[in-house]
């Protein structure tokens, strides 16, 4: 970088990346690892039937559609 704050800008923004995506590796791990587990594991299997659905996928499906046994307005 021509200028030495762009190269700290963009040497934070790298960091941030990196971060980021350790923090993804991370919770991935721990999905997958909980997911046998789970109550909901057959439904979430059952989505990744579909091509292109990963686990990661069919488990956020599962957990923001629910599992139907919640009435309205309970939490």
């Amino acid at each position: 970088m021509p200028h030495p704050a762009q190269q700290i800008a963009l040497q934070e923004y790298i960091h941030s990346v990196e971060a980021s995506t350790e923090r993804i590796d991370r919770l991935t791990e721990q999905i997958l690892k909980l997911l046998p587990t789970w109550r909901l594991a057959p439904v979430v299997s059952a989505l990744q039937a579909l091509r292109g659905v990963a686990p990661t996928v069919a488990s956020t499906m599962v957990v923001e559609v629910g599992d139907g046994l919640r009435t309205p307005g309970s939490l």
